[in-house]
């Protein structure tokens, strides 16, 4: 199968039709292109959206994290729980 060459202003129709609100689905069924290419396509663009802020948990507090290594208290066989 040969490779498809697209022409600059077909990848630039295709990504402002994206940008216009037409879901990924039609823009590819539109333009023939595979969800691949069009993810290439906008990632060269630079238009994926990326998070504004990195997400980073919250470090545990002292008591919490030695809380946390210990192991869970099991009753003892035999007892029933109330």
């Amino acid at each position: 199968m040969t490779r498809k060459h697209f022409t600059p202003g077909e990848v630039s129709a295709a990504l402002q039709a994206l940008e216009a609100g037409v879901r990924v689905p039609e823009v590819c069924h539109r333009f023939n292109v595979s969800e691949l290419t069009l993810g290439r396509w906008r990632r060269k663009a630079g238009l994926l959206k990326k998070p504004l802020e990195p997400v980073v948990p919250e470090p545990l507090a002292v008591e919490q994290a030695a809380a946390a290594s210990r192991p869970a208290a099991r009753q003892p066989s035999g007892m029933l729980a109330s």
